[in-house]
């Protein structure tokens, strides 16, 4: 159940917080958001790009939203592959390393919250990656993926 803001009563951020938290993940994905793919209905993976201090940000970001919302199961996998000592603080579009990859699922009965984070993140992929559309060229193949690589 969600109260009259969309937000599952099971959340206990207080309803005072739940706005500049909400900014906060914004203020993440503006420019950052990468690629949002739903490969299931209780399933969301979003990919960012690295850059100066943005893997501390998601980490402290998904530490505290896993202490509000027990709802949502968060994994966090940090790409550093692509060169020996790579790290997230390089700036974006520099490789494939440094990419941070966030993937939240949940439970039958919070659905709905997968729907609105993966409406709300495609909206930032579409301004992050002008002329990337679904079924455009750059468009990577994954299964309901929507954004750059």
């Amino acid at each position: 159940m969600t109260d009259p803001r969309g937000v599952p009563r099971s959340c206990t951020l207080p309803g005072e917080e739940q706005p500049s938290r909400l900014a906060e993940w914004d203020a993440l994905f503006a420019g950052r958001l990468a690629l949002v793919s739903r490969p299931g209905p209780l399933l969301l993976h979003l990919e960012l790009d690295g850059g100066p201090g943005v893997g501390d940000r998601v980490r402290d970001l998904v530490a505290r939203e896993s202490a509000c919302c027990s709802f949502l199961a968060l994994t966090l996998t940090e790409d550093r592959s692509d060169a020996p000592g790579e790290d997230l603080d390089r700036p974006p579009g520099t490789g494939r390393g440094g990419r941070i990859r966030l993937g939240i699922a949940v439970d039958a009965a919070h659905e709905g919250v997968v729907e609105a984070l993966a409406t709300r993140t495609r909206a930032f992929v579409d301004r992050n990656s002008p002329g990337v559309r679904a079924g455009g060229p750059s468009l990577r193949t994954l299964p309901g993926a929507t954004g750059r690589r």
